[in-house]
């Protein structure tokens, strides 16, 4: 694991002074097979990327610093915080690399297992910057978005869309307040109750309607079955098919005459 490894006082303490000032541990070994624990050290990888900080059972734990190397993916991008068992875990600052997607945005806040989780703040190069909660990697809970324009987002989110209960403020001062999903405003709190007290009335109107109509079905039925049935032997399953037939297709659409005899 171990490609290289020194911790050169000053050098560290001018370039990674935050890490490098805060660790009280021992440096860890220069033998790259000696075991890294509780120690302080550099570790380099073949693409240039680098973790200053500290170490625990040949892990990152504790407090450090990580830079994508040059040959890297994610070039530039860079991580001091808090480690554990190899991952971001706890307190740190994210700040994207000058090749990155998201070139100058910065996160400062809690990770969990190497992603943002918890409270943290995010801003990105344009202006536009959000504080809230995250849950892996995503706006997830209470936040607020605020946009270099000025208009503003506070409220609820999930999966870093507005879903929930939230108030936008647009930049000339006119405001949306009420319940949003997947980013889009579906109406106030008083416009949705509305709704949802008239859909459940109608739902109840179409149960009661369709009750209605089953118990038609069953009384047209049951009765065309005492007429017809008391003319045949219904002990002779092929009468007593043919007679149930017919009273079925009476019963599903009977004529006036039919709803006059039989309900």
């Amino acid at each position: 694991m171990k490609y290289i490894s020194i911790k050169i006082g000053l050098v560290i303490a001018a370039l990674f002074g935050g890490v490098a000032g805060a660790s009280d541990l021992p440096d860890c070994p220069s033998s790259k097979n000696a075991l890294w624990h509780n120690c302080f050290g550099t570790f380099t990888y073949p693409d240039g990327s680098k973790y200053v900080g500290e170490f625990k059972h040949d892990a990152f734990n504790g407090q450090g610093t990580f830079t994508f190397g040059p040959e890297s993916e994610w070039a530039g991008d860079n991580y001091v915080g808090e480690w554990k068992d190899g991952n971001k875990n706890g307190q740190g600052t994210f700040t994207a690399g000058p090749e990155s997607e998201w070139a100058g945005d910065n996160y400062v806040g809690e990770f969990k297992d190497d992603e943002r989780n918890g409270q943290g703040t995010y801003t990105h190069v344009n202006g536009d910057k959000y504080i809230g909660e995250w849950k892996d990697n995503e706006k997830n809970g209470q936040g607020t978005y605020t946009h270099a324009d000025g208009s503003k987002y506070v409220g609820e989110y999930k999966n870093s869309n507005r879903t929930g209960q939230g108030t936008y403020t647009h930049e000339n001062g006119t405001v949306k307040e009420g319940v949003w999903k997947d980013g889009e405003f579906l109406g106030t709190v008083a416009e949705l109750e509305r709704a949802e007290k008239k859909r459940i009335a109608k739902e109840k109107q179409e149960e009661l309607a369709r009750q209605e109509k089953k118990h038609k079905y069953d009384r047209i039925y049951n009765a065309c079955l005492l007429d017809k049935g008391s003319d045949v032997d219904m002990q002779v399953s092929s009468l007593e098919r043919a007679v149930k037939d017919t009273c079925k297709s009476i019963a599903k659409k009977p004529s006036w005459l039919e709803n006059l005899r039989y309900d």
